[in-house]
């Protein structure tokens, strides 16, 4: 497997189960955060391989 990185919620920075690799690129998937008190739905923006906040 390439070099993964974990998705981060944006709203509370928990490191979520979802990983993506350097070279992923996407937007319009919307998730919902898995933290204990957080539980906030975002959108997910990779571009270039980084997470766009």
């Amino acid at each position: 497997m390439k070099n993964t990185v974990r998705v981060e919620c944006p709203e509370c920075g928990y490191i979520m189960p979802f990983w993506y690799t350097d070279q992923a690129e996407c937007k319009g998937v919307m998730l919902r955060c898995k933290g204990r008190n957080c539980h906030a739905v975002f959108e997910l923006k990779i571009e270039k391989g980084k997470q766009i906040k």
